[in-house]
């Protein structure tokens, strides 16, 4: 298999780097749990290995569900190339018959970009991993591919050695800032730790000053290390401040300090952002996680612009330029904080699934009205991609009633989808017992069912779902009407096709004289 290198400049405009494949990305319930007791590693073998208790279920559910939006609401996501060996959303899918075809679809579209460092080579061995299995999982990868395209910084390796160089020195300085900003300094470190602490719930000004001083401490040991000429990367962080003392960041064996997963986050928010910031692409930060405007990264919000002038340098249409990166990333964040997938269990969708899910018009047309929401503002634009994001997650709906009947069963107690025309109603709703059909009333005025659209529906994907067996924030369900709109007629008349096979007493014209006697039996199987 050859690896071909291209620059960031042919990237997709709107490619994303998700944090979830770092595998150092934890929720905080999980790393509660687990500090001072399990390791993280033991948790990611466990979800290889077959046997997922609790803790572990919980990661790899998170991790998929994160890692799968990312795929969904991006044109193109950047993996880091290590993640394919470390990673267990990754590893799986490439050992998995139902998910290797999809993952190798995706990868050929450059949907899915691994990320190099220095390599030259997909193949190459990264210094950390999950050993066999990881390679094994590499060697089902490479062996269907001809070719694997992969970015780096630059194509040549003296150019990229550079910005590589350039990358470590931004985290550095990032992290040794706080103490930097002089009499800014307990402003700058306050900040940062209450958008921290708030991302959780509403902290007490004394506890946002106690973290302060935690981050103070951290920034004035990288600054000092750097001053003795020492080498300050994000493992020496987490050995210095966020693992226990002996262990190895890999192992993710935590310490119980009460404020240790939030220096956690504010390192793993520097080191997940500087990448995507030298690509000129947008971090896909987990629901829940801070993220750039968050923390107040400024330099992370810079849209291709790696370089930020100062003084002379500083001209209007770098003013402008930076003002409307800025107004991107807003609106790129009020987006990915709310896109949710509209299904129970976002995280047992397939790389399959999604490839097929990408290549639907109503994807291709929300990606387009997403790339106008970022580059557009205004309230036209903001319009016309949310009813394109409602238009997505209806067929998204719609597709998963039909594939995923076991998921059905196990959650909902009945789901149905319905067509409303004025007072004019038409749909279904299924439940254990079988198909309830849902009838235009007698009264109701029949709509023009001789063009090829119907105009004005407004169409309602309905679940009752039991409470009791879902948990409504990991699930994301978004359940909205839908805004009105055009549909095929053929499609209304499909759906009274299908109702009239399982109901013979039904007419064959579509009625707007409903409440028709229909025997409980009659359909039930």
């Amino acid at each position: 298999m050859r690896t071909k290198i291209i620059s960031p400049d042919e990237l997709d405009v709107l490619a994303t780097v998700p944090q979830s494949v770092d595998n150092q990305c934890v929720p905080q319930k999980v790393f509660d749990r687990i500090k001072g007791g399990s390791s993280l590693r033991s948790l990611l073998d466990q979800v290889l290995g077959g046997k997922i208790e609790d803790d572990a279920k919980e990661l790899w559910e998170f991790q998929k569900r994160e890692y799968n939006r990312s795929l969904v609401f991006s044109k193109q996501v950047v993996v880091n190339r290590s993640s394919f060996w470390n990673t267990p959303v990754l590893i799986q899918s490439a050992l998995d018959p139902n998910e290797i075809d999809g993952l190798v679809k995706l990868i050929k579209q450059r949907a899915i970009t691994p990320y190099l460092f220095t390599e030259n080579n997909f193949e190459q061995m990264p210094a950390t991993g999950f050993g066999v299995i990881g390679e094994e999982a590499i060697k089902r990868i490479t062996s269907v591919l001809d070719e694997m395209v992969c970015v780096r910084l630059a194509e040549t390796d003296s150019e990229n050695k550079e910005k590589v160089l350039g990358m470590e020195e931004t985290f550095r300085a990032q992290i040794a800032g706080p103490i930097l900003a002089g009499t800014e300094r307990n402003r700058k470190a306050q900040s940062i730790a209450r958008a921290l602490l708030e991302k959780v719930g509403s902290p007490a000004q004394e506890e946002i000053e106690a973290l302060a001083d935690e981050i103070l401490s951290v920034s004035r040991f990288a600054f000092n290390a750097l001053g003795d000429g020492k080498d300050v990367r994000r493992n020496h962080l987490y050995m210095q401040k966020i693992v226990a003392e002996g262990t190895k960041p890999e192992q993710g064996i935590y310490r119980t300090d009460k404020f240790t997963y939030y220096i956690k986050q504010w390192f793993d928010a520097i080191y997940n952002c500087n990448l995507p910031n030298f690509l000129g692409a947008l971090s896909f930060v987990p629901q829940d996680f801070p993220t750039p405007l968050d923390l107040g990264m400024t330099w992370a919000l810079t849209n291709k612009k790696t370089q930020l002038l100062q003084g002379d340098d500083l001209y209007l249409k770098d003013v402008v330029e930076r003002a409307k990166s800025f107004n991107t990333w807003k609106a790129w964040e009020s987006f990915q904080a709310q896109a949710g997938l509209c299904i129970p269990d976002p995280h047992l969708l397939t790389h399959t699934d999604i490839w097929e899910i990408r290549q639907w018009p109503e994807w291709v047309y929300l990606m387009g009205r997403l790339d106008t929401f970022l580059d557009n503002f205004g309230e036209a634009h903001d319009k016309e991609m949310w009813e394109g994001y409602d238009n997505f997650n209806g067929r998204l709906s719609g597709w998963w009633l039909q594939k995923h009947a076991e998921e059905r069963t196990r959650f909902a107690v009945a789901v149905g989808k319905v067509y409303k025309i004025g007072t004019w109603v038409l749909g279904y709703i299924l439940t254990q017992f079988g198909v309830i059909p849902v009838i235009p009333d007698r009264l109701a005025e029949v709509p023009n069912l001789d063009k090829e659209f119907v105009q004005g529906v407004v169409e309602v994907g309905l679940y009752v779902l039991d409470k009791g067996r879902i948990d409504w924030k990991r699930s994301q369900n978004i359940r909205r009407m839908k805004k009105e709109l055009a549909i095929k007629t053929d499609d209304v008349r499909s759906v009274w096709e299908a109702l009239r096979t399982l109901y013979p007493s039904l007419p064959e014209t579509l009625p707007g004289s409903g409440n028709l006697e229909i025997s409980v039996e009659e359909g039930a199987d």
